[in-house]
């Protein structure tokens, strides 16, 4: 029910003449569908994407062992129809959720009182965050986590409590708490590694999305600034297969084929770059690069432009 109540604000909002923006008629609001795909999608994608994001998120918290600094783009596919099986994982997820609420609000006992608690924690600091009443600049992130995290550990403590209590299974509780909690610290100091530098970080979340253009655009970023310009011109030139449309990538892989001195390649990458601009009346995005002119202040130039329509 409440999917559908989104689908129809969804459909209401999408013939409002006055909506600058698909989901919301917020005006002031616009996101580049590299950033959040959903919120440019049409009804019913957008909200059955928005409503398997919940299940993603939940799933984070409950097994935070594949993470990612970086959900954009396409990271988590759209989910364009009601057959896709991931909406059993919607499913499930509001039923689960439904069932924690009831038992919080139809019973007065201390237990109950601890699960809205815990619900309430993870649910309120986490709507703003949501996509589902108005679309955010991200898809999933998990810097949003951090408040609702905390109601997750109450709602695991207060379920340790309850099951160490019962004796046939008071050993069986503490030997999993002992394990949950060694392989969290293991993952935890594993992870501080990954933040080394901008280019473990980077590929880190590769191992986990290959999917995401801008992570192969950032690696070879990394490679970069570090004059390693044959093995970024690798990443940058898998972020447009991954991406075709992505004018920055192009744009990235002109400029490695210029430090590499390769003017005929470098062309060729920035007039695929051209054409996949916006159409927009500025007499330098519609100059013609030749190899000749294709010098490294002039790169600089086109990048700054470029900057004002990606990411």
């Amino acid at each position: 029910m409440f999917i559908l109540i989104q689908i129809y604000i969804g459909l209401k909002h999408a013939r409002s003449p006055g909506c600058s923006f698909n989901c919301t008629g917020l005006s002031g609001l616009s996101y580049h569908r590299f950033d959040n795909p959903a919120a440019v999608s049409p009804t019913p994608t957008r909200q059955l994407t928005f409503n398997y994001l919940l299940p993603v998120n939940a799933w984070l918290l409950l097994n935070p062992s594949e993470l990612c600094c970086d959900w954009t783009m396409g990271t988590i596919p759209l989910v364009e129809s009601v057959l896709d099986l991931r909406n059993v994982a919607t499913l499930l997820f509001y039923g689960l959720l439904g069932l924690l609420a009831y038992h919080s609000l139809r019973y007065g006992h201390s237990s109950a009182k601890t699960v809205i608690m815990a619900l309430s924690l993870i649910i309120l600091p986490f709507i703003p965050a949501s996509n589902l009443f108005f679309p955010v600049g991200f898809v999933v992130a998990e810097r949003v986590l951090y408040v609702p995290s905390m109601g997750f550990c109450v709602l695991v403590a207060h379920g340790f409590r309850i099951i160490s209590h019962k004796g046939y299974l008071r050993r069986i509780s503490w030997l999993m708490i002992g394990v949950l909690l060694t392989t969290h610290a293991v993952k935890t100091f594993n992870r501080n590694w990954d933040w080394e530098s901008e280019y473990m970080l980077f590929t880190s979340a590769l191992k986990v999305n290959k999917n995401n253009a801008k992570l192969w655009n950032n690696v070879g970023h990394a490679l970069e600034s570090q004059n390693n310009y044959e093995k970024a011109l690798r990443f940058f030139l898998q972020a447009t297969r991954v991406q075709p449309d992505d004018i920055g990538a192009h744009m990235n892989v002109g400029r490695t084929y210029k430090n590499l001195n390769k003017s005929k390649e470098a062309e060729d990458a920035y007039l695929t770059a051209k054409s996949l601009m916006p159409q927009v009346p500025h007499p330098l995005i519609h100059a013609t690069f030749t190899p000749s002119s294709v010098s490294l202040s002039g790169v600089n130039v086109v990048i700054r432009i470029l900057r004002m329509h990606v990411y």
